[in-house]
């Protein structure tokens, strides 16, 4: 059983007038996109741990009721979860947090605040990162449905560097109304001067009621696939009722190097009403809720109102690279929706694509009838499933579960790579106006095949401003000599039976460095979408 996870630690706190205000409760299922507006589900594009670099979290609850806010740490590669805990925040109340690197590389999640967390080893002490959900367990395959068997990168097979970089899922699980009625969870949350009346309690609030979980692949136990948490009955969190409580502020800290920036968040505002999302903190239920779950636990369904929210034919933003005055730049581009849709492994419940998700998908949740799953999607509409079961088979199964999206699939050849688009950029040299277009070819390293990605742009060779472990590069050597900052453009090639829009989201990382870390400074800037 796969237990999360602990911490304790420093952090910056975010406060405004946000915290006066009380998001309006409405009823419709729309979902809209901001870097700048609170949501009921964020995404951070990128955190990492790497060559000194730590991750400042802060969340603020926005409204005037309690929530349940689950955290998720989902590596670049594949978006494989590596971490995930829950914080219970009170009314108008923040929770601070940082990640950075135990001595193996792994993220370790440490705070100072005092707001109850599950588990509560993550107030009291740290939660580290594991390895569980991309690799073999204990150096031994096991058999389809049982945890830590996954081939879509074998050499990462218990390496925890793969997790020192990623990105960020933080959803809304549950809402209470102001602190809850006296001696319920939301109310045993609440502080008194400062301290929660009893976080014990409300950690145990989260234990699953119902038989353990096999591993078959039969329904996962609980209404819904929750497990029946205390924390979920009547009278403690129930269905979301607003629109927008949260606000997540998020920085990248070198303090070795001398730099630091803040990082755009995608807030969704919208996301989930009505739904109660409150699942146990216990395997294989703390996999649940994700982005994916906005009409549901262990569902896909509503991702198409979360794609359409987040899509763009481009995007666009600054580039810098120039050695001798010691300037360089990082995009990061994140596809927040892509595990759900490439992550072909169907027989392991963690993978993005599993089998357990899509039988929600088809009949409201895990109660569906056992072995039965989607057998596909449209190949005149990818973006939609196909409501057609069929009696479940591992073999085979795996290329219709998810779709197709592009001409090479994930895992065919072991390498974690999922080139989903034939793609396009437009760089702009700033100084002489000169521009080039690159189109590169399949397999190229300029194509971003990752869940999240870093892409380092200048001429000739380049190291990432952000010292990723899987970096991508873009030469822009194609402007001519002497060309080191401008615009770049990229765009999904239009091709016959493609997806020309993608859920993306990310950010700009600019930096200039001295050799001096007094003197040394960053910045990170939102990128330009074209929806």
């Amino acid at each position: 059983m796969r237990n999360h996870r602990r911490g304790a630690g420093l952090c910056v706190v975010w406060l405004g007038l946000a915290l006066l205000h009380s998001a309006p409760a409405i009823s419709q299922a729309a979902i809209t996109a901001s870097t700048s507006e609170g949501g009921s589900a964020v995404v951070v594009p990128y955190y990492t741990v790497n060559d000194g670099w730590s991750t400042l979290i802060n969340l603020t609850n926005t409204s005037r009721n309690s929530l349940a806010v689950k955290l998720r740490l989902l590596e670049a590669r594949n978006g494989r979860d590596v971490l995930n805990f829950t914080v219970l925040l009170a009314p108008t109340d923040v929770w601070a947090g940082w990640l950075s690197a135990d001595a193996m590389g792994r993220p370790v999640v440490r705070t100072q605040d005092r707001s109850c967390t599950v588990p509560l080893q993550l107030r009291d002490d740290a939660l580290t990162a594991d390895e569980l959900a991309y690799s073999t367990s204990l150096n031994q395959l096991l058999p389809p449905g049982e945890p830590g068997r996954f081939t879509d990168h074998t050499a990462t097979n218990g390496d925890p560097s793969r997790m020192s970089e990623g990105y960020i899922e933080i959803v809304t699980m549950g809402e209470a109304q102001r602190h809850g009625a006296e001696e319920t969870i939301p109310w045993y949350a609440s502080p008194v001067a400062g301290e929660p009346r009893d976080c014990a309690r409300v950690e145990t609030a989260f234990n699953n009621r119902t038989d353990s979980w096999e591993g078959g692949f039969s329904s996962i136990p609980g209404n819904a696939g929750s497990g029946d948490p205390v924390a979920r009955e009547e009278g403690n969190y129930r269905a979301l009722q607003n629109a927008q409580p949260l606000r997540v502020n998020v920085s990248l800290v070198n303090k070795d190097g001398g730099f630091a920036a803040g990082i755009p968040s995608t807030h969704l505002a919208g996301w989930g009403l009505g739904q109660n999302l409150v699942t146990a903190a216990a395997y294989p239920w703390h996999l649940e809720p994700t982005l994916a779950a906005h009409e549901g636990l262990w569902s896909t369904r509503g991702l198409g109102a979360v794609d359409e929210a987040l899509k763009a034919v481009e995007v666009g933003n600054e580039w810098t690279r120039n050695p001798p005055t010691g300037a360089s730049s990082d995009w990061v581009l994140t596809f927040p929706t892509k595990r759900y849709q490439s992550d072909e492994h169907v027989a392991n419940v963690a993978a993005g694509c599993s089998a357990w998700r899509h039988k929600g998908s088809r009949d409201g949740g895990p109660d569906a009838v056992a072995g039965e799953v989607f057998d596909g999607w449209p190949e005149d509409d990818p973006d939609s499933p196909r409501e057609v079961l069929s009696r479940f088979e591992v073999t085979g199964l795996r290329e219709h579960l998810c779709p197709r999206l592009g001409h090479i699939p994930f895992q065919e050849d072991n390498d974690g790579r999922a080139e989903i688009y034939s793609v396009a950029y437009r760089i702009l040299d700033r100084e002489t106006g000169r521009s080039a277009w690159i189109e590169p070819a399949p397999g190229s390293a300029a194509i971003p095949p990752y869940a999240a990605n870093v892409i380092s742009i200048g001429s000739g060779t380049a190291e990432s401003a952000l010292r990723s472990a899987v970096p991508l590069f873009i030469d822009t050597g194609a402007l001519g000599g002497g060309a080191s900052k401008g615009w770049l453009r990229y765009r999904i090639a239009p091709e016959a039976g493609l997806i020309t829009r993608r859920a993306a989201t990310g950010f700009v990382f600019k930096l200039r460095d001295f050799g001096d870390p007094s003197r040394n400074f960053s910045q990170a800037t939102p990128h330009a979408y074209k929806r």
